[in-house]
């Protein structure tokens, strides 16, 4: 499994498109029903799936364990970031973001940062 982080419109898709997928390729996480979303090589936009799944009482660390495989590029939003927002919701939806993207990051066998349109290899 791979998994690639970095902030909002840092050029994450576009690393991994330019590496010959296509967008037919990806699973467009917050756009799609939970039980689809890892048909597709790449899950595209966690950060989405997992506020979708917490809304819906889906608990993310677990699900995503139990489905992810070897093959998955995973691309997330680094969302934990900035201030911290007043509603609780919104500050337990930024930790679980940031406790799924650690236990992903500890089983990739690949974790890259996409920077202004460059990855940095942290992993692999």
């Amino acid at each position: 499994m791979r998994l690639i982080v970095g902030g909002q419109g840092q050029g994450k898709l576009a690393y991994v498109l330019a590496e010959g997928f296509t967008t037919e390729a990806c699973s467009l996480c917050g756009f799609c029903e939970p039980s689809t979303i890892f048909e597709k090589q790449i899950i595209y936009n966690l950060h989405e799936a997992i506020r979708q799944w917490m809304a819906s009482g889906i608990d993310p660390l677990s699900f995503i364990l139990a489905h992810v495989k070897e093959e998955h590029i995973i691309v997330c939003n680094e969302v934990g970031c900035g201030i911290v927002p007043a509603d609780p919701f919104e500050r337990q939806y930024r930790d679980t973001v940031g406790i799924v993207c650690c236990a992903l990051a500890k089983r990739a066998s690949v974790v890259e940062r996409v920077c202004c349109g460059i990855p940095k290899k942290l992993k692999g």
